[in-house]
């Protein structure tokens, strides 16, 4: 008998294929194919007709596990953004040091939190707590920044004040208040001094700006006329259009001798219109003119600002976080519903 190069013995001309050994016969058995089998159908189980094996299911969170995980994203979700509202609503409002790096660090947290919440909704996990806590988180810090500011507004003129001179025992006839107190922001008159409303005089631009000039009882007794008028007690809408009828201030409070610094620029202008006026009308002069607001005690004054401003912070806090959780009980109520039908 021949042998051809492949293996195969060869008789009578022909090829024959040698039988298979006990090692092949079971190794094709087994996937389902005898001696005719096609090769095509070893390694799958089409040929044998068995189903494809089962899905493993996956392994559920014990539920102790799954309430602590509940508990402590609900707390998270309450504290961290209660803590960025109160942190750059304090800053802002009191114009804290450094003030702006809060600012900046807060905005970096909410856009880390919002990539966290756009991971967990992509994958499916957790996807609730994440986005609430990124909303939650975005609309306080824009609240804290708009209310920040508004508040800071309040405290303005309280800044500038603290920050300027205070003069006591001034006399009216005798300093010149435009040369040589600029700086002034808080003013003590001598016990002597009061508003002078037969020289008021108001300008009106919608509303009346009423100013009147500050001197003191030594100056009338000596029948001294005054060189210069530059203390001027001011006010809007306290007198009529002629300036007659003064009310601005505490001028009827005779332990009223003192007088705190108008600050803002705006009335300010309208004031020295009202006080042109007055120099032509009464024919006095006015050369360096300053502007305050008449009262008993003008220390007690920005303290009451300050303690206004701290209690109004104070509310806004209470009343963010109360609707922030609000806002996590609804969240936990829903998504404990959710885990309830779920298990039915």
């Amino acid at each position: 008998a021949l042998r051809s190069p492949s293996g195969n013995r060869k008789v009578g001309g022909a090829r024959r294929t040698p039988p298979l050994s006990c090692s092949h016969s079971m190794l094709a058995s087994s996937y389902g194919a005898g001696a005719n089998a096609d090769p095509a159908y070893y390694g799958s189980t089409q040929g044998s007709g068995a189903a494809p094996p089962a899905a493993v299911p996956l392994k559920r969170t014990p539920p102790r596990l799954a309430r602590l995980l509940q508990v402590i994203s609900a707390f998270t979700c309450f504290v961290v953004p209660c803590c960025i509202f109160a942190g750059v609503l304090t800053t802002l409002s009191l114009r804290v040091q450094r003030f702006v790096v809060v600012e900046a660090a807060t905005l970096i947290l909410v856009f880390f939190l919002g990539i966290l919440a756009h991971g967990a909704w992509r994958a499916g996990r957790g996807a609730v707590w994440h986005i609430l806590l990124f909303a939650t988180s975005l609309i306080a810090w824009i609240a804290a920044v708009v209310l920040g500011n508004q508040s800071y507004g309040y405290l303005e003129a309280y800044y500038n004040m603290i920050n300027m001179a205070t003069y006591i025992e001034v006399k009216p006839f005798e300093s010149q208040g435009g040369a040589l107190m600029q700086d002034a922001g808080r003013v003590l008159f001598t016990p002597d001094s009061y508003v002078d409303r037969s020289k008021a005089m108001a300008f009106k631009n919608s509303d009346l700006y009423c100013a009147a000039p500050v001197v003191a009882t030594e100056n009338r007794s000596q029948q001294q006329e005054m060189k210069t008028y530059d203390f001027w007690a001011v006010g809007m809408n306290c007198c009529d259009g002629s300036g007659a009828n003064f009310t601005c201030g505490e001028v009827h409070n005779k332990w009223a001798f003192a007088g705190l610094r108008v600050m803002s620029a705006a009335p300010t202008g309208f004031y020295r219109l009202a006080v042109q006026q007055a120099e032509a009308t009464y024919g006095i002069r006015a050369e360096h003119p300053l502007f305050f607001h008449w009262m008993h005690d003008p220390w007690e004054e920005l303290s009451s600002s300050w303690d206004q401003v701290c209690h109004q912070l104070l509310a806004r806090i209470m009343t963010f976080a109360t609707a922030q959780l609000f806002a996590v009980l609804l969240t936990t109520f829903a998504v404990a519903s959710k885990a309830a039908s779920e298990d039915e």
